[in-house]
């Protein structure tokens, strides 16, 4: 199991590295194209590049176009939930294999052994790792593409300044004109210029390097950002809201039919959701409206840095790890339950906004049973099942961001927990005799918390309790007995998920 999974570990991280590559192709006059470019920077109106180690000098006027694929944000994320469930519907597969195996065992004239739990970790693995693979087969490359055929000189400059900067490379800006806004049409091409007028629902005006003006349908638009160039220019749009309020701001981050994103003249970022826009102009005489204003204008918004997401109603997550039996579960006395450490998983949905929300999760953890705290010789025990508990709770989570990109949480939750005790077989040269166990449901709570990192990966602790009471039935020769227990249920679990 143990080679197993690192070797599903090696294939995640191999793949996602290979998946993050960043390889540019750049298209020249007459359809010519050169692949496997990295930029370097700009030198005068030429751009340098580096190829295999080899540098080269292309004057910007002869590229058409810049293509690079990089490796999808989803990639990792669908890597895990392919381990995850992969594995999951393995284990589960293997276990009913066992448990078959087991049933059709008598020990003195079946010719079947007892598999002691094997197939579920043979097919749980093999199933991890498949689940694995089909995730990252199964998340295409992000490529995009700037078309910049149509573009002067100056333009260029901008953009390739644009991207080079993205990479964290050193630009000086072209003094010629100062950038504004990129906007990326849906045919691939890609404007760099100044929002004169938008109307969310109808059309947008661009005014673009050489002051010319460019008119399209909203329709064409798939997104607008703001040039990382002019992250520290002053505020050169007028957001005017539906509600009357009008904001001198820069526009971050458009997207039709969903958001927009703003930066206001004291670096506040705020979003708007789209149907509470009416229009946007280019800035000429606002002088008296600030963040201020936009603070008290926002409806239904919260205060966004670069990089985070609109806050969300609703956030749906999955999660898996180690799950670890601690206090009477773990004791190996009358009173324990000999667990031993195995894995947990679940989903989880947190309804409200990012600082308090209702927080429900169902989790399921699985304990096998320590044989040597059974006080009998572990050769005559010829089945021996494990703990299974189901946990579906609800509560409160309180949450707050330490950074842009992360933010820490915690929660309190009650509900139900339904078990399932293990069932032992035992057989010896004297005869044979079982024990089973019915399953059980008992009040739970949970207590967690963790840190969220980029708003989607989960980092987690968790701690589960409940004292559930089983009915068991003892059978040994001709003998039956039926009596009942109580087994505190104390799991803790150290968790990784993924929150969409």
């Amino acid at each position: 199991m143990t080679r197993t999974a690192v070797a599903c570990f090696l294939i995640l991280l191999v793949t996602e590295s290979y998946a993050q590559r960043n390889d540019w192709v750049l298209t020249f006059n007459r359809s010519t194209k050169g692949s496997d470019m990295t930029l370097l920077k700009l030198r005068d109106d030429s751009l340098l590049v580096s190829k295999k180690g080899t540098l080269y000098t292309i004057p910007v006027t002869r590229i058409t176009k810049l293509e690079y694929s990089e490796g999808n944000s989803n990639t990792l994320r669908n890597m895990i939930i392919g381990t995850v469930v992969g594995g999951a519907v393995g284990f589960f597969a293997g276990n009913i294999i066992d448990n078959q195996n087991n049933s059709n065992y008598n020990p003195y004239w079946s010719a079947v052994q007892p598999t002691d739990n094997n197939y579920r970790w043979l097919i749980g693995g093999g199933g991890a790792v498949a689940g694995c693979v089909i995730g990252e087969l199964a998340t295409p490359g992000n490529t995009k593409s700037y078309d910049i055929s149509n573009m002067d000189v100056n333009a260029k400059l901008v953009l390739l300044s644009s991207i080079l900067a993205s990479e964290g490379k050193s630009v000086k800006l072209p003094t010629i004109w100062q950038p504004k806004n990129n906007i990326h049409l849906k045919n691939g091409k890609v404007l760099i210029g100044i929002i004169t007028d938008c109307i969310p629902d109808s059309m947008m005006e661009i005014q673009t390097s050489d002051s010319s003006l460019f008119v399209t349908p909203m329709k064409n638009i798939d997104s607008v950002e703001e040039n990382i160039l002019a992250s520290h220019a002053r505020p050169f749009n007028a957001l005017f809201l539906k509600n009357g309020s009008i904001i001198k701001c820069s526009i971050v981050k458009l997207i039709p039919d969903s958001t927009v994103m703003i930066r206001t003249a004291d670096s506040s970022f705020f979003t708007f959701k789209i149907n509470e826009v009416d229009r946007i102009e280019k800035d000429t005489a606002i002088t008296t409206v600030s963040s201020r204003s936009a603070k008290q204008t926002r409806i239904q918004t919260d205060s966004l840095s670069p990089g985070q997401r609109p806050a969300r109603n609703i956030t749906l997550g999955i999660f898996a790890g180690l799950n670890i039996p601690i206090g009477e579960f773990a004791s190996s006395d009358a009173q324990g339950g000999a667990a031993t450490t195995e894995f947990g998983m679940g989903v989880d949905v947190t309804v409200g906004k990012q600082t308090v929300g209702w927080y429900s999760s169902a989790t399921f953890t699985i304990n096998s049973v320590d044989k040597s705290s059974l006080g009998v010789p572990t050769d005559l025990i010829t089945y021996l099942g494990d703990w299974e508990s189901f946990w579906l709770m609800t509560g409160v989570r309180v949450s707050g961001r330490t950074s842009p990109q992360a933010q820490v949480y915690g929660y309190g939750q009650i509900g139900i927990m339904f078990g399932k005790a293990p069932d032992i077989t035992l057989s010896g040269p004297g005869g044979s005799g079982s024990e089973t166990a019915t399953g059980a449901s008992a009040f739970a709570f949970g207590l967690g918390g963790g840190v969220i990192l980029s708003d989607q990966f989960n980092l987690g602790v968790r701690l589960c309790q409940a004292n559930p009471e089983y009915t068991y039935t003892i059978i040994a020769g001709s003998t039956q007995k039926t009596g009942t227990g109580s087994q505190s249920t104390t799991c803790l679990l150290f968790t990784f998920g993924i929150n969409f």
